[in-house]
């Protein structure tokens, strides 16, 4: 499943509301090597969002399609300028506590 040197992000962010997960979500993708996969229904839920608003891009795993909350992972190719743009009025905090894999 990974491919060279990249990286698995699983959530660990359960008793955030929806928005602050988002964002987590980003600002723990934006201090990550790129592309990255995402585990997790709550996490890749929120990496689609992100997508829909146009601030990632992402490569969708086998199970494409499937209803918010019952796809497993997704793999985040990269941050978009929006995305970026959005960062830079929600900086990275320590607050951000993702579990990385190498």
């Amino acid at each position: 499943m990974f491919h060279g040197h990249e990286t698995a992000l699983t959530s660990c962010h359960g008793d955030e509301n929806d928005s602050e997960m988002t964002m987590t979500i980003l600002q723990d993708l934006s201090t990550k090597s790129l592309p990255a996969w995402v585990f997790g229904y709550a996490s890749v839920d929120a990496i689609q969002i992100l997508e829909m608003a146009g601030h990632i891009k992402t490569s969708l795993s086998p199970n494409v399609g499937a209803p918010l909350g019952k796809q497993f992972s997704t793999r985040v190719l990269e941050i978009t300028s929006q995305g970026y743009r959005m960062l830079q009025h929600f900086p990275v905090t320590l607050m951000s506590a993702a579990l990385v894999k190498a």
